[in-house]
């Protein structure tokens, strides 16, 4: 009897939650170089549902991932700014939002770094990201930097405290 009544309360409390259960919890990133326009290219990956969670606990304010308003994307692009950082050759540069979507629970962000050095002058880039490591303990935010001739994966996981990553070239 005391497992029926403790099965229906899950159920009954799950009914009531908007967050879908899912074990992996996990950001994704691909920084590539166009070379026609001298532009690094970083394209970034959320499991959704914890995204918006996280950034509504935040803020304070509803996100909106399926039609973006000011405000969502303000609070995003906050956000990112403040937990993804790259140097290219020492230097911070800034991430300019290109485009996003939304499908199958996946936020998908485009963002562009204008006027990167040429693609041979480029002598280190220093990631750091830390995306989501204070919402979830077991957090991995896997890179992958595709640069002419170059692949390079790195997985920053919160519990190893991994925070920055440096290429040198």
């Amino acid at each position: 009897m005391r497992k029926i009544v403790l099965g229906l309360c899950f159920l009954v409390l799950c009914s009531f939650s908007d967050i879908r259960l899912h074990p992996i919890k996990m950001t994704t990133c691909l920084i590539t170089y166009e070379p026609d326009r001298n532009n690094l290219m970083v394209d970034l990956n959320f499991f959704a549902d914890d995204f918006k969670a996280y950034l509504e606990e935040l803020s304070e304010k509803k996100v909106n991932f399926k039609n973006l308003d000011l405000k969502s994307k303000k609070t995003i692009l906050q956000y990112i700014s403040t937990h993804f950082l790259i140097e290219i050759n020492n230097e911070k540069r800034e991430l300019v939002f290109s485009s996003s979507n939304f499908k199958n629970n996946v936020f998908h962000i485009e963002f562009i770094i204008p006027n990167t050095v040429y693609i041979k002058e480029i002598t280190s880039i220093k990631i750091t990201n830390t995306l989501l490591f204070k919402a979830f303990k077991d957090q991995s935010n896997l890179v992958r930097l595709d640069l002419e001739g170059t692949k390079d994966y790195y997985s920053f996981r919160f519990e190893d405290k991994n925070e920055t990553f440096t290429k040198l070239f």
